[in-house]
């Protein structure tokens, strides 16, 4: 796999977390919807809301793309945002537009979700080129979640992505250093880990690794690699501490 092409490392069972309480029957009319059309190489992917309620919503939406191509890199792109939908209106949330080969496989969902409730509205999901003994191919299936009832955590969740926001060759080189270790660890955790890099009054600007807008870590773009070797296996460790005092917030111990 090569790394400076992987933008994050995703790999998922579908849905984020649902951890609705009473969910709200207005919602149900609220519709995910991802168009898709190609012309030669080049996909044109549309995320749509679409509100068949006589009431506004104000929602937010996650679309995730993820291609493989034949040779197992991955690359993923993710969007998202906040929205108000007026009644019986079909929104537009977002586009990208894609270059894909024969030989590219491409996954893509769109999720739709009340943040404030904590819940998944609805979530649309294409599939291209998959293997049929993983999906058919093209499939295409959108699912209303506003009647499902509470659901386990772990049965919904999106593991392992890892976003690049670095901006130095230091800062890309660790990024590198930490999606390698990361990518090999048998366990990957349901929240996304950023690396931000920020200036600094020196030549030598700061590194921060964030988790769920909390800052857990931070170190020196210093080119040096038994430094930032030394930070690698720091930074793992804090995170896989934040990792088990998570756990146990949510276990109530």
């Amino acid at each position: 796999m090569n790394l400076k092409q992987v933008i994050q490392l995703i790999i998922f069972k579908f849905l984020p977390a649902i951890l609705s309480a009473q969910p709200n029957a207005n919602v149900s009319n609220i519709k995910a919807a991802i168009d898709v059309k190609q012309t030669e190489d080049i996909l044109d992917i549309k995320a749509k809301a679409i509100n068949n309620d006589d009431i506004i919503h104000g929602l937010n939406y996650l679309l995730i793309v993820i291609k493989q191509s034949k040779i197992g890199n991955l690359s993923n792109n993710k969007q998202e945002g906040e929205f108000v939908i007026q009644p019986n209106q079909e929104k537009l949330l977002s586009g990208i537009f894609l270059n894909i080969t024969k030989e590219d496989q491409l996954k893509i969902y769109l999720f739709i979700r009340n943040e404030k409730e904590n819940m998944l509205i609805s979530k649309d999901s294409v599939f291209i080129n998959i293997a049929p003994n993983t999906q058919t191919q093209n499939l295409k299936q959108t699912t209303n979640m506003a009647n499902l009832k509470r659901a386990a955590k772990e049965d919904y969740t999106i593991k392992g992505i890892m976003v690049d926001n670095t901006k130095s060759k230091v800062g890309k080189d660790f990024f590198d250093m930490l999606f390698n270790q990361y990518s090999q660890l048998s366990e990957k955790y349901t929240f996304t880990i950023t690396l931000r890099e920020l200036p600094s009054f020196s030549n030598n600007g700061i590194i921060s690794i964030e988790v769920e807008d909390l800052t857990i870590f931070t170190l020196r773009a210093i080119p040096n690699e038994e430094y930032l070797n030394l930070q690698l296996q720091l930074c793992l460790q804090q995170i896989n501490n934040y990792n088990k005092n998570r756990n146990l917030i949510s276990k109530g111990i």
